[in-house]
């Protein structure tokens, strides 16, 4: 058997930060809070949930920092869920 044999690249994928490790400032939060994606993320579907969990807010977000209003809301404890491509995170957020 004859021949060349020609090693090229392999196709790569752009490594993406675990979405866990997304951040909420401040928290506890009295009115608005600042969410940052890890780097990487383009877009996410962000849900909080109340205690007794039911949804209540979502939002597409298309940017890795993102600032939320949430003056209006009562004092307590919510879950925020960041959902992507790459998988999903949940971390308890607190309003006083």
């Amino acid at each position: 058997m004859f021949g060349t044999i020609t090693v090229t690249p392999a196709l790569s994928i752009p490594e993406f930060e675990d979405v866990s490790k997304f951040k909420i400032t401040p928290n506890p939060v009295t009115t608005k809070f600042e969410l940052e994606l890890p780097s990487g993320i383009i877009e996410a579907n962000i849900e909080i949930y109340n205690v007794l969990g039911k949804r209540v807010y979502s939002e597409i977000v298309s940017t890795d920092t993102s600032y939320h209003d949430i003056s209006t809301w009562n004092s307590g404890i919510y879950l925020l869920r960041v959902n992507t491509d790459f998988g999903s995170a949940t971390k308890r957020l607190i309003k006083q």
